[in-house]
């Protein structure tokens, strides 16, 4: 297990986290499994386990991905790294982007700011809109949350 920190429950050696290997290669985690305890988990995976286990199992099982009480990676980890990350928040966020770039054309009016957001992390935000892709059809077919998950 990770070395603690003196700043608080959870907070996690970032010197030994970056020697943790990352869970890169995504699968049915009802055939094999999820990723091992502490490692680090790809863009998808995180997405995966938000959706599907609790926040204790994930703060839990994936420190270096996720903080106590939460939905989100620890600061500066990854894109979008405070927001919570849901099917609901993904498609306001993609309606918002849709919706601001239609006004903008009829009208020239500024980007709404998760609009501006998105735009300074186009290939960012292209890769977590793959990531749900893939959690939608992982959904379709059936994968199973996290064991310990109430």
């Amino acid at each position: 297990m990770a070395s603690r920190q003196n700043n608080g429950p959870y907070e996690v050696d970032r010197a030994i986290i970056n020697k943790w290997k990352v869970a890169l290669e995504v699968h049915d985690p009802r055939i094999y499994g999820w990723p091992p305890k502490n490692t680090r988990l790809s863009d998808t995976w995180v997405v995966m386990a938000i959706l599907y286990c609790s926040t204790k199992d994930r703060a839990t099982r994936w420190p270096a991905d996720f903080e106590t009480g939460t939905s989100k990676r620890p600061p500066g980890e990854g894109f979008a790294s405070n927001a919570n990350v849901s099917n609901a928040g993904l498609v306001a966020m993609i309606e918002d982007f849709g919706s601001s770039l239609t006004k903008l054309q009829q009208t020239g009016d500024e980007l709404s700011p998760a609009v501006a957001a998105i735009q300074d992390n186009i290939d960012s935000f292209l890769e977590m809109l793959g990531s749900a892709l893939e959690l939608f059809f992982l959904n379709e077919a059936g994968v199973v949350p996290c064991a310990t998950r109430k």
